[in-house]
């Protein structure tokens, strides 16, 4: 059977048919911005009651930053998303470069002043989407905050603040965003399998969880009737890794993040990327299930990140796999 590549692009008020130099999406669980990149000729015809003008136009002029962008791409007519966001730079080069974003790009665009005695994750979060096309997971965790405040800052930013200081994956899924545990929601499982219908896997190396000795110890600010919150997990006699935490005063959650962490650092099985047509489809939290019938190493993992390219010299996508599951 023959696989045709086929492509449906939504750019503003134009739908591209066809003559796109190149496409590539990148979407990660370790990123808050989706992104895209697309190349088209420097030169265009726009068809208009299914007439084809003989004069061209430049096609840098016809788009703008905030123009919508859905990608659409397949084969043989069966196209699936892959991207949803918004044009954030035009380049007028020739090729014609342009620069998109997720949905993260409405939250860049925002800026917030306000404190909170106690609060919860949720509660800031719908405060960060309001009046915008976000929408919010419904599996965010329940995590109470202390003396937390938004000084001047854009939506990006508190995402980078949950991220770097409290270490909560941040991560959209078109326009829902998720906030919580890296493992907080898993999608559908999609079978791999080596030399079959994964096309390189040589960027794939074993790793054995006794092989790396790490102690995990998260700190926070003062807690109840001022005393320090402390909770460590792993190896005694492994690299410290000790982590402190603002904002948080929950035990409870605090064992579940550095349980988390040490998941993270330390487990059997493969890691890596492998390269691979663009059907089966997998995204991002997918569950990538790897089939070695050469070794027999198989295991289910955790995606973290695709990059899909499509262009003239065909289609292909990279699927980077984390944690063993």
């Amino acid at each position: 059977m023959a696989f045709k590549l086929n492509s449906k692009i939504q750019l503003g008020d134009y739908s591209l048919k066809g003559g796109v130099n190149e496409i590539v999406v990148k979407r990660s669980v370790n990123s808050y911005l989706d992104t895209a990149t697309i190349k088209i000729p420097a030169l265009g015809r726009v068809l208009q009651n299914d007439a084809l003008p003989q004069s061209s136009v430049e096609s840098a002029k016809q788009f703008k930053e905030g123009d919508r962008v859905v990608i659409h791409l397949g084969y043989n007519g069966e196209l699936v998303r892959e991207f949803d966001g918004f044009i954030r730079r035009v380049s007028p080069a020739i090729p014609v470069v342009l620069e998109c974003e997720g949905f993260g790009w409405q939250l860049r665009r925002k800026r917030f002043l306000i404190s909170w005695k106690s609060t919860t994750l949720l509660e800031v979060l719908q405060h960060l989407v309001k009046d915008t096309d976000v929408k919010l997971s419904g599996f965010i965790p329940t995590v109470k905050l202390t003396n937390f405040a938004l000084r001047n800052v854009n939506g990006l930013e508190v995402l980078d603040y949950f991220k770097k200081k409290m270490l909560l994956t941040a991560y959209f899924n078109f326009n829902e965003l998720y906030v919580g545990l890296q493992q907080g929601v898993l999608k559908e499982t999609v079978s791999l399998r080596l030399g079959w219908n994964v096309l390189r896997d040589d960027q794939l190396k074993y790793r054995l969880a006794d092989d790396t000795r790490v102690l995990v110890r998260l700190v926070t600010g003062k807690g109840v009737k001022n005393k320090r919150l402390l909770y460590e997990v792993g190896d005694k006699d492994g690299v410290l890794r000790e982590i402190t935490i603002p904002n948080i005063t929950d035990q409870a959650w605090l064992q579940r993040t550095a349980e988390d962490a040490l998941a993270k650092a330390k487990f059997t099985g493969y890691e890596g990327s492998i390269t691979c047509f663009l059907q089966p489809f997998v995204e991002p939290s997918c569950v990538a299930k790897i089939i070695d019938k050469k070794y027999n190493r198989g295991g289910s993992y955790m995606v973290m990140s695709t990059e899909v390219s499509y262009g003239m010299n065909g289609a292909r996508r990279k699927i980077e796999i984390g944690r063993s599951l």
